[in-house]
């Protein structure tokens, strides 16, 4: 896996040199003017590349539907599972953006299937999601594994609480939250729960038969909260709702789908996008074709229908939405296009529509279930469930020259300490630090996916900010760490 590693000793040496702040606002300010002229040009190409094309289900998976995961700069994990033909063959997969692959595990088939999600929580190991379990006496499962793909069971969801977990959400207080969409019999329709990183689960919210079945991982936002979506008979109409569950489990039914022009059944989750807003998609419903719409809200669950889908522009979007840099929310349907086998698109909070990709399904792919992700080079990355040369799936890059991902620190903990202890940084677009800083001193550190660096305090720290150098860029934290 030698190619999965990236050497940093440039930035290193680049990072102990770059102490005075000018010299780190002028840096920031180059990058900010770069960005300012790739996003006037970022639709100027969209040029599509197939990274890889399942083939072998037995030993390289099949019908991939899991949001790839960036791990290390250019390096993505994403499961394949083919458990309604092809029995055996999920598997655990690394691809990296020059469409090298690798299986990582084949023997996922054993602790369950239908992979609905992977994460990276702080501790940094990958959590998944699965919806269903070979265990008799559990309907599905969470999976733990390493980054070398050893997976065990981390918890099994009993009847009681809920079968068909989607994917879970780190929210940065040291707890993962998730939905599982089934819930015991005829009783509730799911729950909402919380899960500490020893596997104690806690049940926040039960779903009644009118607040219909949660849908997609929830997202924290602004306000502290957590929001997202239930479909299949929730709310006033029984074409779906927008929750909000406060961090002690009160639950709010925010708006109320009609089923018509604001769309029918949301699916796949939410975002929080800069401005505020949430924004998701519908997988039916919206003008006379019934294709689909894109929306927003405000938290209090003000919507505004921004496109809706008519056929021939996509149909029956499945995932969440991605806001990337430039602005602008990007997402993928399942359906429609020219062959019928989905599309890439843009749209804006104004509801500008922009038609990226057009799957043919022979040779691109199609049926994109899970939703994109944009690397650390800025070029979006996917899956499309089926299609592509051998009809079992496939991963992409859409390199449309969108600027960078910078690096962010929103907090770290504990905000003091001596010199040896260890602090957890968390952030954004954190992969590949070269180089972190106690006030200008480098520290020893270790990256734990992209939102989590664990850095030991060095002996000649004196109290001040903390600084990331990453391949990007540099990201410095707002408060000052108290050195004792």
């Amino acid at each position: 896996m030698s190619y999965f590693r990236r050497q940093s000793e440039a930035l290193h040496a680049c990072a102990r040199r770059i102490q005075p702040r000018h010299i780190v606002r002028r840096v920031l300010s180059i990058v900010l003017s770069v960005a300012a002229l790739n996003c006037a040009r970022l639709d100027a190409q969209s040029p599509f590349e197939l990274l890889h094309a399942f083939s072998e289900p037995a030993e390289g998976g099949a019908f991939p539907g899991t949001a790839l995961l960036e791990v290390q700069p250019g390096v993505f994990y994403g499961a394949a599972d083919g458990r309604y033909t092809l029995p055996g063959s999920t598997t655990l997969f690394a691809v990296d953006n020059r469409g090298s692959f690798l299986v990582l595990n084949a023997l996922l088939r054993k602790y369950g299937s239908g992979t609905q999600g992977i994460i990276e929580a702080s501790d940094g190991n990958l959590y998944i999601s699965n919806l269903l379990s070979d265990s008799p006496k559990s309907p599905s499962s969470i999976l733990e594994s390493d980054l070398k793909g050893n997976v065990a069971i981390f918890i099994d969801l009993t009847q009681l609480q809920g079968g068909g977990p989607w994917a879970l959400l780190d929210a940065g207080d040291g707890l993962l939250y998730g939905v599982a969409s089934i819930g015991e019999g005829g009783a509730n329709r799911g729950i909402f729960f919380s899960l500490t990183l020893t596997g104690t689960l806690t049940v926040l919210h039960t779903f009644s038969l009118t607040e219909g079945f949660p849908s997609g991982a929830p997202v924290k936002a602004s306000d502290g909260n957590f929001y997202g979506e239930t479909s299949y008979g929730g709310g006033t109409y029984g074409a779906g709702t927008l929750y909000r569950i406060t961090p002690s489990g009160a639950f709010t039914s925010v708006y109320s789908f009609t089923g018509a022009g604001d769309g029918d059944l949301p699916t796949g989750g939410l975002i929080q996008a800069h401005d505020g807003y949430l924004y998701g998609v519908t997988s039916f419903g919206g003008n006379s074709s019934g294709s689909g719409t894109i929306f927003k809200s405000t938290l209090d669950g003000s919507l505004t229908t921004i496109y809706s889908f008519s056929g021939p522009d996509g149909a029956q979007p499945l995932a969440a939405l991605l806001e990337a840099t430039c602005g602008g929310v990007y997402g993928a349907t399942s359906s429609g296009g020219t062959s019928g086998s989905g599309t890439v698109f843009r749209v804006t909070p104004g509801g500008v529509f922009s038609m990226i990709h057009d799957f043919d399904g022979e040779t691109d792919g199609s049926n994109v279930q899970a939703p994109l992700v944009q690397g650390s080079d800025g070029s979006l990355y996917g899956v499309a469930a089926q299609g592509g040369p051998s009809d079992y799936g496939t991963a992409f890059r859409l390199n449309l020259s969108l600027p960078k991902p910078l690096p962010a620190i929103s907090s770290f903990a504990p905000e003091s300490g001596a010199a040896g202890s260890y602090v957890l940084l968390k952030g954004t677009n954190l992969l590949g630090p070269g180089t972190v800083l106690f006030n200008g001193a480098p520290s020893q550190f270790a990256s734990r996916g992209g939102h989590y660096v664990l850095a030991q305090v060095p002996a000649e720290a004196t109290s001040g900010p903390i600084s990331i150098a990453t391949p990007n860029g540099i990201a410095t934290s707002h408060r000052a760490f108290l050195v004792k």
